[in-house]
């Protein structure tokens, strides 16, 4: 997965918003409201970086680790992040490494890339740990057109990305088998955009 999206990388965000509008940056907001006013938050899969402005308003104290495959598209965050934020580049594709060393994690528009064999496998199943996740949720699709979006978007990617999958996993889903704890959730009227705040198991 590594580098394999440097290409879209200049388009991501135009394309995003030109495809489903405004619910993916509308959606990332709100989890960006809910989080905490310190401590250590690793961005998984953070892209160009668009929400650091908005995290450094919200939580200007906050210690980032932004994890990204594309080299591009960490240059771009960089662009994005105020001078001030403390952040952390890595970039890498072993997002296994990067987890246990953070209390908050962050995953907008990430597990969807992975295959639900590797989701259960990157997420813990115990831990100190709380999950801010946004992401797609095929459980709920309530047209064709937005069926015709999502694979639309998937050929996209498959062509100009390298991805591997023809459809999507249900990340949600897997959380909640691995006996995670919503706190918070919020689902936008297209119904299939949802995001949850999520504590690890304690047990």
């Amino acid at each position: 997965m590594k580098n394999h999206y440097n290409f879209v990388s200049k388009y991501y965000d135009r394309l995003s918003t030109a495809v489903f509008s405004n619910d993916i940056q509308i959606i990332q907001d709100w989890l960006i409201q809910h989080l905490p006013a310190e401590g250590n938050l690793l961005i998984l899969g953070g892209g160009t970086g668009r929400i650091l402005p908005q995290i450094y308003q919200q939580s200007p104290n906050l210690n980032i680790s932004f994890l990204e495959a594309s080299s591009e598209m960490i240059e771009l965050a960089k662009k994005y992040s105020p001078a001030q934020q403390n952040v952390k580049w890595i970039h890498s594709d072993r997002w296994e490494e990067y987890i246990d060393q953070h209390t908050y994690i962050y995953a907008a528009f990430f597990l969807d890339c992975l295959t639900e064999d590797e989701i259960n496998t990157l997420i813990p199943n115990k831990g100190e740990q709380v999950w801010y996740v946004a992401d797609f949720d095929p459980r709920n699709f309530k047209s064709v057109v937005q069926r015709i979006k999502i694979m639309m978007s998937i050929i996209f990617f498959k062509v100009f990305g390298h991805h591997s999958l023809w459809s999507l996993p249900d990340a949600f889903g897997i959380l909640q088998r691995k006996g995670y704890k919503p706190l918070k959730s919020n689902r936008l009227k297209s119904q299939y955009v949802f995001s949850q705040i999520l504590k690890t198991p304690s047990h």
